[in-house]
């Protein structure tokens, strides 16, 4: 189980799914490393999308579809 000795944030998408980030996830390979994770909701919730960083503490990230207006990848 991911765990953050300090911040993080959680968010229920538009989907259902739920997203939450571990500002210090202690799971990774490489410490200090950070995770933000989107999982469905389920009783045994599946991982649809997930990026870890090793070697940095990040303060809540967030998954964007584009930075520009009405462009979505």
């Amino acid at each position: 189980m991911p765990y953050s000795f300090f911040g993080g944030n959680v968010d229920s998408l538009a989907n259902g799914n739920v997203e939450f980030d571990l500002c210090a996830d202690t799971t990774t390979a490489v410490q200090p490393g950070s995770s933000v994770t989107e999982v469905t909701r389920e009783a045994n919730p599946q991982v649809v999308w997930k990026m870890s960083i090793e070697g940095d503490d990040a303060y809540r990230m967030f998954r964007l579809p584009s930075l520009y207006p009405g462009v979505q990848s």
